[in-house]
């Protein structure tokens, strides 16, 4: 699950496939799905989303959730998704990996020049802090169209997701994508066990 496109439909996807090699299908949902009307009380909204799509997925008899959303420079999204991450008591037993991406997730785009060089075509240089980066969206945009190549914003995102190196993403971007990435590494692990 995640918020828009170009996470879920393609690189999202792909990040999943290369650490949960073993998984053949995949259901793409965006994360605000009008069926889940969750009203504030006790715990905010987006723990009791995430809550309800756990639940949502055991009962539909999925093997596991990965779900992603932007920062969106609300430090609260994080807690809240690592709650659910850690929660116990709704969906016991359901693996899961839950991340935020600091800033936006087009921010994980940025953080492997090599790559996003081979991708684009275009010689591209190393990039400063890719999670300080003020837009992240803005940049990705600006890069493609400066390569000037006939490549959709999501496509180009897959085709980095597909090619990136892991270690990079997650050293360059450690607050978000190396915190999915241990996050998603352990959900396949659970997977591989059942």
């Amino acid at each position: 699950m995640s918020e828009g496109l170009h996470e879920g439909s393609g690189a999202l996807e792909a990040f999943v496939r290369r650490v949960v090699p073993t998984a053949t299908e995949y259901v793409f949902r965006r994360i605000k799905d009008s069926r889940f009307r969750v009203h504030h009380g006790k715990d905010s909204g987006l723990f009791k989303r995430a809550v309800a799509w756990m639940l949502e997925a055991r009962d539909d008899a999925f093997d596991a959730v990965v779900l992603v959303i932007d920062e969106d420079d609300d430090a609260n999204r994080a807690r809240e998704l690592t709650k659910a991450q850690e929660d116990t008591k709704h969906a016991p037993g359901m693996p899961r990996a839950m991340g935020v991406a600091v800033r936006t997730f087009d921010a994980w785009m940025l953080a492997d020049e090599v790559v996003l060089s081979q991708v684009l075509r275009c010689q591209v240089l190393r990039l400063p802090d890719p999670e300080r980066e003020r837009d992240p969206k803005r940049r990705c945009v600006d890069l493609r169209d400066q390569a000037a190549i006939d490549l959709s914003q999501r496509d180009m995102y897959a085709d980095i997701a597909r090619q990136v190196d892991l270690h990079v993403l997650a050293t360059r971007c450690p607050s978000g994508f190396g915190t999915f990435l241990a996050r998603l590494r352990s959900c396949a692990e659970t997977l591989g066990e059942k």
